[in-house]
C-alpha cells in the first residue's frame, strides 16, 4: 500500500476559501479527527447524525479518521482551495 501522499488515484475536492465541507458517515456516535496538510482541522461533529463539517482554510491532503463502536475507518482525498 502506498502512502496517501504518493497515491495518484485520490479524489480531488475543489472548494473556495471558507467554503463548507461535509462528510456524512454511516456511523452513529463517531469520534472523528480531520487533518488537512498534516494539521488538525477544527471540525464540528453531529454525533447523532454522523455528520462532520468544517470550513476550508487551506488545501492539501485531507485525512478523515473515524472511530465508532463498530470499528474504525480512514478516508483520504486531495483538497484544493481557491
Amino acid at each position: 500500500m502506498l502512502p496517501p501522499g504518493s497515491r495518484p488515484d485520490l479524489p480531488l475536492i475543489r472548494v473556495g476559501r471558507g467554503g463548507a465541507l461535509r462528510v456524512h458517515l454511516a456511523l452513529n456516535r463517531p469520534t472523528v479527527t480531520v487533518t488537512v496538510a498534516g494539521k488538525r482541522a477544527a471540525v464540528r461533529v453531529d454525533r447523532i447524525r454522523g455528520i462532520v463539517s468544517w470550513s476550508a482554510r487551506a488545501g492539501g491532503l485531507v485525512a478523515v479518521q473515524v472511530h465508532a463502536s463498530g470499528g474504525s475507518a480512514s478516508y483520504v482525498a486531495r483538497l484544493r482551495v481557491s
